[in-house]
Formats: C-alpha cells, sequence, structure tokens
C-alpha cells in the first residue's frame, strides 16, 4: 500500500472566544421574543438566520466569524435561562424575608394592642 504508517496529529484545539456584543444582543432579543409569545425559538433556526440577517440598508449584520452553530446558540440560551432564573430566586427569597419580617412586626402590634384592650379584673395580686 502507498500509505506510510505513523503518528496521527491532533488539530490543535480552538481558543475560546467571547460572543461579541452584537451578537449577544441578538441571541437575548430572540430568547426574549420566545418567552414573551410562548414559542421557544429553535437554536437551529436562530444559527442559520445569523447568516442571513441583514440591516435596513442591505448590509450584512453578522461577519463570517461571528456566525455560531447550533450548539453554540442552544449552550447561550441555556445559560441565559439559568442565570435568570437564579435571579428570580433570588428575587423571591428577598421578598420572603421581607413578608415574614413584615408579619412578626404585624403581629406584635396585634399583641400589644390586645394586652392594652383585654379586660383584667380590679384586684390583682403578684405572686
Amino acid at each position: 500500500s502507498d500509505l506510510q504508517l505513523g503518528w496521527a496529529l491532533h488539530k490543535p484545539q480552538s481558543q475560546a472566544m467571547r460572543f461579541p456584543f452584537e451578537v449577544k444582543q441578538y441571541l437575548t432579543t430572540k430568547f426574549d421574543l420566545g418567552e414573551r409569545t410562548g414559542n421557544k425559538v429553535d437554536p437551529g433556526k436562530v444559527a442559520a438566520d445569523m447568516r442571513t440577517a441583514r440591516n435596513t440598508d442591505g448590509s450584512w449584520i453578522f461577519k463570517r466569524e461571528h456566525w455560531l452553530t447550533k450548539s453554540q446558540v442552544q449552550g447561550f440560551f441555556s445559560r441565559l435561562a439559568a442565570t435568570r432564573r437564579r435571579q428570580g430566586n433570588e428575587e423571591i427569597q428577598i421578598e420572603d424575608v421581607l413578608a415574614e419580617e413584615e408579619e412578626r412586626e404585624r403581629q406584635e402590634v396585634l399583641e400589644s394592642v390586645a394586652a392594652q384592650l383585654s379586660p383584667r379584673h380590679p384586684i390583682c395580686y403578684d405572686s
């Protein structure tokens, strides 16, 4: 056979790159649209739309190096949803603490008023 036997070289891994602001804004807008309408946006469709999206003047919105794959869009949506869930849970916990505090203060006021208004026997013995 003509093929040589030897060691196979691995492809070097590409460097991790952060998404540009425009890409994040576009993906967040698509995600929010899906949440508002109740129809989740398909990550594959969003990735395909990025390749064909144009500005009002007809120029491309994204450069070729900013195009994302379906799995990248899916990962972004997943992280965005998790972040929003965490923020929502923190807000709920703060509201719960405030509500408990208000309830405790209200209960103290009611007990104080009830103690002042409750009938007492005119003859009280201290033990």
